[in-house]
């Protein structure tokens, strides 16, 4: 699931889009999206859930992974079948992932990282 936040525009530094910037996406992999979501569909801050996380087809446990991007604003999602797809765009410089800065004394204790719910019919 890709999800524009229509409200957000990144400026470039030194790019030909640094005055106009480029939309800010989150991507969510590893799920499975309810129905009603499709192309183009308007989602509110507040509303239902967008997905579910999928059942896992390998030995890890069931996970979810958040990416945070900015792409430009005619980006050719039609194109984009997979996960090496979107990294041979952003080689291209077509996209640019955002990267969380590190905190190294910042200590996560491990119930609170992994704390997942499973959803009804999801073992």
């Amino acid at each position: 699931v890709i999800v524009r936040h229509a409200q957000c525009i990144l400026p470039l530094a030194g790019t030909a889009e640094s005055e106009n910037g480029w939309p800010l996406y989150s991507l969510l992999a590893h799920v499975k999206p309810e129905p009603w979501v499709m192309p183009g569909v308007l989602l509110k801050s507040c509303g239902p859930a967008v997905a579910t996380v999928a059942p896992s087809t390998t030995s890890a446990p069931q996970h979810i992974h958040l990416s945070v991007f900015v792409a430009k604003e005619q980006f050719p999602w039609t194109s984009v079948a997979d996960w090496p797809t979107l990294m041979e765009y952003s080689a291209a410089g077509q996209l640019a992932f955002i990267e969380p800065p590190i905190q190294p004394s910042v200590k996560l204790e491990p119930a609170a990282a992994m704390a997942v719910v499973p959803t009804a019919g999801v073992a």
